[in-house]
């Protein structure tokens, strides 16, 4: 269910009438009243209204949905770190996205690392639960150190993810997985201080 609502949220991602309506609810004050709304609804809605206005470009108001999950997960996790270290980095991973987007590359690399140290403890005691999730930090981490011209850092986090794509046969068994190793082997041939 999950994957399916996401699949179809990245399908309406570029669809203009979508953009055009959110504009719409922003422009009259109404994206900001939902935001509100939604800051009272649960985990669940919140983050799939995060990744929602994250995904059709409305950046700043993912942030507030996403700062308020952050806010109360950071809670949860304090106290019961097992039952929501996931989603405490998901959300983390998220909220460091989104601030990557708006060049808030500080906040962005803070967030990354802890949600990076969260994801490789989960996946040192469970590798094939969290192997997925704890790539997808560093290929994010991995891409912001590229945008900010730190071509050497992103290139050693790229070499690991590599290694980790290989040993745990991501590239063989999930198709974005396979462009995604395409994709740092283009960034790894690169020569230094090559903009990619």
């Amino acid at each position: 269910c999950d994957k399916e609502l996401m699949e179809s949220l990245l399908k309406v991602k570029d669809n203009p009438e979508i953009s055009r309506y959110l504009a719409y609810l922003r422009d009259r004050g109404l994206l900001e009243k939902l935001t509100e709304w939604a800051l009272e609804q649960d985990l669940e809605f919140k983050f799939r209204l995060g990744f929602f206005l994250q995904i059709t470009n409305f950046t700043k108001d993912a942030v507030r949905i996403y700062e308020n999950l952050r806010e109360e997960l950071s809670e949860l996790y304090q106290e019961n770190p097992e039952r929501w270290a996931g989603d405490y980095a998901t959300t983390l991973n998220d909220l460091a996205l989104t601030y990557s987007d708006l060049s808030q590359y500080d906040k962005a690399l803070e967030l990354y690392e802890k949600a990076l140290s969260i994801r490789e403890s989960l996946y040192r005691q469970n590798p094939e639960r969290w192997v997925r999730d704890y790539g997808l930090v560093l290929w994010n981490l991995a891409n912001m150190h590229k945008k900010q011209g730190n071509h050497e850092e992103a290139k050693n986090i790229l070499s690991f993810l590599v290694s980790l794509i290989e040993k745990h046969k991501l590239h063989q068994k999930i198709p974005k997985w396979k462009d995604i190793l395409s994709d740092i082997e283009e960034i790894l041939s690169e020569g230094p201080g090559v903009s990619p």
